[in-house]
């Protein structure tokens, strides 16, 4: 084609009408009459109509074409300029030089271009990435981005709603999709990401119509415009995991990782690398402090921050530091009477100093006492020694691994899932509550509940139905201890598949969920035993199996006075010798343990009840031999 035919076609291009009923000059006249996209399909015409003319055509003509649509519209090309001033920004030069590449990958190709950025948490992936999208966007080098978080679809069962939000992101036409927490996605449901990684586009399965801008699933009686599948537009793919990369890889598989070009590993910082973090987290308190009237010693603050930072665990560790402080501070106002202002300072711990006294600031910390107050509770048990003494040995455990951290040498992570076994009666639900409360207090757990389930909880009745109801169980138990009494019965052999569904969500959950679930399994010892070879994965999670063995009569005894003592009322001295007998023999019979110890006394006090009424007398709290005999005679 001649030279000057090629710009007689340039002249036609550019004078065109972008789409016959609006044009440039219409549509910047009345710019708020219009919808979004009818200015898209404007922009989409001229792309088409660019693409037609690159075959051939000199860049300086096609440079020329799109100033004009640059003036029409507004719309900027992405050059190498703009590109280049990425790597100016105050982030890690790894990281800025990743994310470069993929830029300018896709610059050079102009195909779709995937990226994953991992790394475990606490490693500054939301922040580095926030701040370097808030660059471009700010100088018009992208024109947003949609984004869709996993942790919303963490099971197969949630897919339907993660296909209308990927419709939802798909129809913004954004150029940049950020795909969050990929990791917390099922194997099922990353097969669907792959395939929008790969095509930019997601094959539906089921019927769709469009509906108020979403999806909607039809019957398969209907027709009409059925959507068979998801479309994108965008030009760079990210997908960020809280996980490191071995993880990731070994959870997904090779495949998937043949459509990511590029991966972006990021580790916890250093102690060295940590001032500019404290700084802006001292920052974000100061309003904090100053409604205290609290003066930060600003070096003093930084300098305890710094010496307390746990590289493993990265900016979670500085947080939670900060936290600590704001949380004796504001029990140091709820405890003291001075309105006077106080000062911070550091000097092997963290002291206020106010009217010329000192004052340690940790000692305003209410779950120091509450911790002291849960192991006095659990000592005072009855019976259970080695329980008792596994359950203390945690508290000096954890703290000698903390201080292992903060010098920097390796730790050892103790696996917190445990099995209870041994006969009913013997306490394991009591240690559970306390044990909820007391690694709570240490820090371990975020709320100290205990979720009490048995099969009927977790097992649904219908194909489908147990994953789900599983999970419903154990996202409710999240922060807290999960307490799954007789769980021997949720394995009846290799045909119950609904059981042992239940048990690989189980197992999988506990994974998934390591930092912020403990899992407690009880049953008799017998049958736990059996259960546990259920599941080739369940074993190994459980480390930890303690023995809770049945009481003796003496230990029965106390039990009984322990109870009465909790009701207002005392054993008579001559009530032992019979009731050691009693128990004694129940012990033989299989028939003993703190039920009985608590019956026994809540019948005796039904019998007290008649003889006080028969006898006019005014003793309402001493439980006499009496009070027992019938019990005891019947062996009831």
């Amino acid at each position: 084609m001649a030279k000057d035919n090629r710009e007689e076609m340039l002249k036609n291009v550019l004078n065109r009408k972008r789409i016959s009923t609006l044009d440039a000059e219409s549509y910047l006249k009345n710019k708020r009459e219009y919808h979004n996209d009818e200015l898209e399909k404007i922009i989409e015409i001229n792309e088409k109509n660019i693409r037609e003319l690159q075959k051939g055509y000199l860049n300086e003509e096609l440079d020329q074409l799109q100033k004009e649509i640059e003036k029409d519209f507004g719309i900027q090309k992405q050059t190498t300029k703009e590109l280049d001033d990425i790597l100016k920004l105050d982030l890690p030069s790894y990281f800025l030089n990743s994310m470069y590449m993929a830029f300018k990958r896709h610059e050079l190709n102009k195909n779709c271009v995937s990226v994953l950025i991992c790394g475990e948490k606490g490693s500054y992936k939301h922040e580095y990435l926030n701040s370097l999208l808030s660059f471009m966007e700010q100088e018009r080098m992208i024109d947003g981005v949609a984004s869709i978080d996993c942790e919303n679809y963490k099971d197969i069962s949630k897919n339907q709603l993660l296909i209308q939000d990927l419709y939802a992101a798909s129809i913004k036409k954004k150029e940049i999709l950020l795909i969050d927490h990929f990791d917390q996605l099922s194997l099922q449901l990353c097969d669907m990401i792959s395939e929008l990684t790969k095509k930019q586009q997601i094959k539906l399965d089921n019927r769709y119509v469009k509906k108020d801008h979403t999806l909607q699933l039809v019957s398969q009686h209907l027709s009409g415009n059925l959507i068979d599948s998801i479309d994108f537009s965008c030009s760079l793919i990210l997908l960020i995991a809280d996980v490191g990369y071995s993880t990731i890889y070994q959870k997904i598989g090779t495949p998937f990782f043949e459509n990511i070009l590029d991966v972006i590993e990021l580790k916890h910082k250093k102690r060295e690398e940590i001032d500019q973090d404290v700084d802006r987290l001292i920052m974000k308190y100061k309003a904090f402090f100053d409604r205290n009237d609290v003066m930060i010693d600003q070096k003093a603050l930084t300098l305890y921050l710094k010496d307390h930072y746990q590289e493993a665990k990265g900016k979670e560790s500085l947080e939670s530091e900060m936290k600590k402080v704001s949380d004796a501070l504001t029990e140091y106002r709820l405890q003291t009477k001075t309105d006077q202002k106080a000062t911070l300072c550091y000097d092997q711990d963290l002291y206020l100093e106010c009217e010329n006294q000192r004052y340690r600031l940790f000692d305003y910390v209410k779950t120091v006492q509450d911790t002291m107050d849960i192991e006095k509770e659990l000592e005072e048990l009855v019976g259970l020694h080695s329980v008792k003494e596994y359950l203390l040995s945690l508290k000096d455990y954890y703290a000698i691994q903390s201080q292992r951290q903060t010098l920097g040498l390796k730790t050892e992570e103790l696996s917190k899932h445990m099995i209870f076994m041994g006969n009913p009666g013997t306490g394991k639900t009591t240690v559970a509550r306390i044990f909820a409360r007391y690694m709570k207090f240490l820090g371990f757990l975020k709320s100290g509940v205990l979720v009490e389930v048995s099969r009927k909880d977790l097992v649904g009745q219908y194909v489908g139905h147990t994953a789900p109801l599983t999970m419903k169980v154990i996202e409710s138990a999240l922060g807290g201890v999960l307490f799954i009494d007789e769980a021997y019965s949720l394995y009846r052999g290799s045909t119950d598949s609904f059981g042992l569904e239940a048990i690989d969500t189980l197992v999988k959950a506990m994974e998934d969920h390591r930092e912020d679930l403990i899992v407690i399994l009880a049953g008799y010892t017998k049958e736990m035993n059996e259960f546990l070879k259920a599941n080739s994965g369940l074993k190994s999670r459980f480390n930890h199996i303690l023995e809770f063995e049945d009481y003796t009569a003496e230990e029965l005894y106390e039990i009984c006075k322990s109870v009465a003592s909790k009701k207002q009322y005392v054993l008579d001295a001559a009530c032992e010798k019979d009731l050691l007998a009693y128990f004694d023999s129940k012990r033989k019979s299989d028939d003993g343990n703190g039920r009985l110890a608590r019956n026994v006394v809540e019948k005796a006090i039904l019998a007290q009840s008649k003889r006080l009424m028969q006898t006019h007398s005014k003793d309402y709290k001493t439980l006499l031999p009496e009070d027992f005999e019938e019990m005891l005679k019947d062996g009831e």
